[in-house]
């Protein structure tokens, strides 16, 4: 008698702690060895899934990459765009200020020959330096009056533009805000599902484990009554002489066949819609080994604006469980778990990643705007100085008209010259004798 020495994945029926003669413990050892296919298998299915978990990160890189490329094309053919509908705007106000200049050089060419013919009257000009002062101290309260204006115009587009700026923003954060509550609402129905899927998960372990009891029940009671069978054997085959004919034990062992062959019909049914159950979940679930899949764990949330970014940690996943034949039933209900979760950590990755996706197009329609915004006031800004050069030309063209139109209405009169002083609406003429 000895202990037997078989190896701890063959497919022996005797414990470790039997004793048993070498005789029995060949006979029962020369059974196939299930379990190394098994094991072989589950190696197999372990670099499979290993493949496709590299396959997959691959793949999520590559569609990073493919929208980051995609938001960037949309990006600059946005700004060419703005560029070409702003370009022919900005070549149209630099012609209109070329223009403005010849103009304004031609002015200045015929104030400096005013300003020659004036220099022969600067005898004249000395005598009325008084009333020049006075009309000086005019203008200077005009021009300070006229910048006032000008103040007070700036302050309020200053004001309209901010207005409008905030009015803007509201609208913006509105429409941060709605979006933000609407991911929060799919993310509080995932969480629910989740509590849902747990207890249900929960529930069928708890039958699993019912159903192990009750399959380890039924199998004491059938060792119990092998037991019995053969001691009842190896008593008829010892002393068949003393054993007595009796109709009514007869009667009693035969209801006892009876009833024990229908309950081993009842389990072989169930054993074969088992089975089936099980074929149907082979063609999409592996039927011996369950590799749990990695669990990701919030460990920090970084915020950014005007999302939030979740960033996980990936932990390892735990060691296969081999699938006995007994708990089929929980292959099944544990691949569909599996799926499930699986699904839901899909849909929360694109969740996450849609959100920095918005982010960012947030931020570059953000970047856009500024722009365009700097663009508008660039261009009111040169605008206000053209249309201040143009004030500035048109004054000092009445200005010289008038100063022609009084020097060709002037008499011949070599004692008299009569000066006009332009004062606001109202002009005044004075006679000067030499």
């Amino acid at each position: 008698m000895y202990y037997p020495t078989c190896q701890p994945y063959q497919s022996c029926h005797i414990p470790l702690t039997q004793c048993v003669t070498q005789q029995q413990c060949m006979v029962q050892t020369t059974q196939p060895d299930i379990n190394g296919a098994i094991i072989n298998e589950r190696e197999q299915l372990r670099m499979q899934l290993m493949e496709l978990e590299d396959r997959y990160h691959i793949d999520i890189e590559e569609l990073k990459i493919n929208l980051l490329s995609e938001s960037e094309r949309i990006l600059q053919k946005s700004l060419n765009e703005l560029v070409q509908q702003y370009e022919p705007q900005i070549h149209q106000k630099d012609s209109q200020i070329n223009i403005l200049t010849q103009k304004l050089q031609a002015a200045e060419t015929t104030l400096q020959q005013v300003q020659s013919e004036n220099q022969k009257l600067k005898e004249v000009v000395f005598k009325k330096k008084d009333k020049i002062k006075y009309y000086k101290q005019e203008m200077e309260n005009q021009n300070n009056f006229h910048i006032q204006k000008l103040n007070e115009q700036e302050q309020f587009w200053r004001e309209r533009l901010n207005k409008e700026l905030n009015q803007q923003k509201q609208i913006l954060l509105q429409e941060f805000q709605f979006e933000k509550k609407s991911l929060e609402d799919q993310i509080y129905k995932l969480k629910s599902q989740l509590a849902q899927f747990d207890e249900k998960y929960q529930q069928i372990l708890f039958e699993l484990e019912k159903i192990k009891q009750q399959l380890q029940e039924k199998t004491h009671e059938c060792e119990e009554w092998k037991t019995k069978c053969r001691r009842l054997e190896h008593m008829e085959s010892i002393k068949p002489q003393t054993l007595d004919h009796s109709p009514s034990r007869d009667r009693i062992l035969e209801s006892r066949i009876e009833q024990l062959e229908r309950e081993i019909r009842v389990k072989d049914a169930k054993l074969a819609k088992k089975k089936d159950k099980v074929q149907t979940v082979i063609q999409h679930v592996p039927q011996q080994v369950i590799v749990e899949k990695p669990i990701e764990r919030i460990i920090e949330i970084e915020k950014i604006v005007p999302v939030e970014r979740i960033i996980r940690e990936r932990v390892p996943a735990r060691q296969p469980i081999v699938v006995q034949q007994q708990i089929q039933k929980k292959v099944e209900s544990e691949s569909e778990d599996e799926e499930l979760i699986e699904e839901i950590r899909i849909l929360k990755r694109k969740i996450v990643e849609l959100q920095q996706v918005i982010a960012n197009l947030k931020i570059q329609l953000e970047d856009s705007q500024n722009d365009r915004d700097d663009l508008q006031r660039n261009y009111e800004i040169l605008l206000a100085k053209v249309r201040q050069l143009e004030d500035l030309l048109r004054s000092r063209n009445r200005e010289l008209q008038d100063k022609v139109s009084s020097l060709q209405h002037v008499k011949k009169d070599e004692d008299k010259i009569i000066v006009h002083v332009n004062q606001g609406k109202n002009k005044t003429s004075h006679v000067v004798k030499r």
